[in-house]
């Protein structure tokens, strides 16, 4: 991460060509680190470092430097940046970028890792039915839909009435 080195690897991910949230890697100009560049109104610059919370996010705190959060939009797998002030907008889970500064040694060189994907087809989220519950409901599946409700007298009034036949 000092200067004159080369382009991590980790930055395509963090800001791949035509990314959404206009991020661009490059080098200051003064001091010759990768910076993270958001160009998005006025450009701002970011240290690569990610600030979790903990001894690094206290650090940045106490420093006064402007911090950025890093969104994952998970449907995209791209990252995009939405700016703190003070320290509305910290979170403890969150991951941080802070403004870089020529003068001063970045806060962070951890590299950024976005968060694992989830396997598509998980049943994680579905609740788990027995036997009896699942031959319930094919039988109310394949149960033909004559008799099981009628519209009234045909009155048009909507009003549904069960088949005497099914009670």
């Amino acid at each position: 991460m000092t200067g004159r080195g080369r382009k991590p690897p980790w930055l395509r991910i963090l800001c791949p060509e035509g990314n959404y949230g206009r991020l661009k890697p490059r080098r200051c100009g003064s001091c010759g680190r990768w910076l993270v560049s958001l160009q998005d109104g006025v450009w701002e610059s970011y240290d690569l470092g990610v600030i979790r919370a903990g001894r690094d996010l206290t650090n940045a705190i106490i420093l006064g430097r402007n911090l950025a959060r890093i969104m994952w939009d998970p449907l995209l797998r791209q990252a995009y940046l939405v700016s703190v002030y003070g320290s509305c907008g910290l979170e403890p889970d969150g991951m941080y970028l802070a403004e870089h500064d020529c003068a001063a040694a970045p806060i962070s060189v951890e590299p950024f890792r976005p968060a694992p994907r989830r396997k598509r087809g998980s049943l994680a989220g579905l609740p788990r039915l027995s036997g009896a519950q699942v031959r319930e409901f094919e039988e109310a599946w394949n149960r033909p839909l004559e008799g099981v409700l009628t519209d009234g007298a045909g009155d048009g009034s909507g009003e549904r009435k069960h088949d005497e036949r099914e009670r």
